[in-house]
């Protein structure tokens, strides 16, 4: 098999014609033959936001589940408390032992895409926000509930403005 040594050379967006989307040039190929490829930057920055999409919708759903997991667990030792097989002594030192098993630690939100892909997935599931608390949703996706309620009325207020433009 021969080997042919091939250089490449990306030459940027700014290389357009008039009325024609950015785009990225790449020219390739040795001293005997070369070869150019056209890539709209359009293409690849819409590929970069699915991507980056897809990774917060799995941080949502993974931090949904053990949230669920944690709230299951944290019932079903309440549950001991309540039917006298612990102590609250013992309830007390079983949740500072192993506090990642029983509590949800709430964080900022990011970006206002956050409760966006937040309302997708209460979506895909089959329902809505309004189905919901903002303490339910803070809760368990991990997210601080003033916050939450500011993301939200941001884009309330915002389709109340665009349909007044209508």
């Amino acid at each position: 098999m021969e080997t042919k040594e091939t250089n490449l050379l990306a030459v940027p967006e700014e290389v357009q014609t008039e009325g024609q989307e950015p785009f990225l040039k790449i020219i390739y190929g040795n001293s005997e033959s070369t070869s150019t490829i056209d890539v709209d930057t359009n293409i690849i920055q819409h590929g970069l936001r699915a991507i980056e999409y897809s990774k917060k919708s799995e941080y949502f759903l993974l931090k949904a589940t053990k949230n669920l997991i944690r709230k299951w667990n944290f019932i079903e030792l309440n549950e001991s408390l309540e039917d006298d097989e612990i102590t609250e002594e013992e309830f007390g030192e079983i949740l500072e032992k192993d506090a990642e098993k029983y509590t949800i630690t709430l964080r900022d939100i990011e970006s206002s895409s956050d409760v966006l892909i937040i309302a997708d997935i209460i979506d895909k599931i089959g329902y809505t926000l309004r189905d919901f608390t903002t303490d339910e949703v803070s809760e368990l996706f991990s997210v601080k509930e003033n916050q939450l309620v500011n993301h939200v009325d941001k884009f309330r207020n915002l389709l109340k403005d665009n349909d007044e433009i209508r």
